[in-house]
Parts: C-alpha cells; structure tokens; sequence
C-alpha cells in the first residue's frame, strides 16, 4: 500500500503532490488560483497553511522565478583557472 498526497486548496483544486511539498516550511502555489500557502509552525504547535501576499512572494522569491534568465554560473569577479 502506498500513501497518496494531494495539495487541497480552498478554491477546490485538488492536486497530486510529493511529501515534501506538505512539510514545515514549504511553499505551494495552487495551479488553479494561484494563491500561495505557505507551512508554518504555530505557537500551539501542529501546523498551519497561511496564504502568502503576492508582493512577499515576489520579493522573497518564494517560488524561484526571480533569477530564472540567469546563467548556472556566479561570476564572483574572479579570474578563471582555465
């Protein structure tokens, strides 16, 4: 038997998804909606989804979008060893 997971979005979305995508810390954008959740510790204890505000997104770079045109490469200034 295996264990299925599914990222179920209060706009109704229901999507397939890994484990990892549902532990403390992660972030999930809803392919519906587009809302993005953050997992979060409460002070309680357990865990908690809370919606993220597009401009923290975005400024944080939750989803990695912010260096996608950006070569693997750093250039640190560095003469290369070539």
């Amino acid at each position: 038997m295996t264990i299925k997971h599914t990222w179920a979005c209060e706009c109704g979305e229901e999507t397939p998804c890994r484990p990892e995508d549902q532990r403390l810390g992660a972030v999930w954008e809803c392919t519906r909606c587009k809302q993005v959740w953050g997992c979060v510790y409460p002070s309680r204890g357990g865990k908690a989804w809370v919606h993220i505000d597009d401009r923290d997104v975005s400024f944080h770079d939750l989803l990695g979008r912010n260096h996608e045109d950006e070569d693997d490469e750093i250039d640190f200034g560095l003469p290369s060893r070539t």
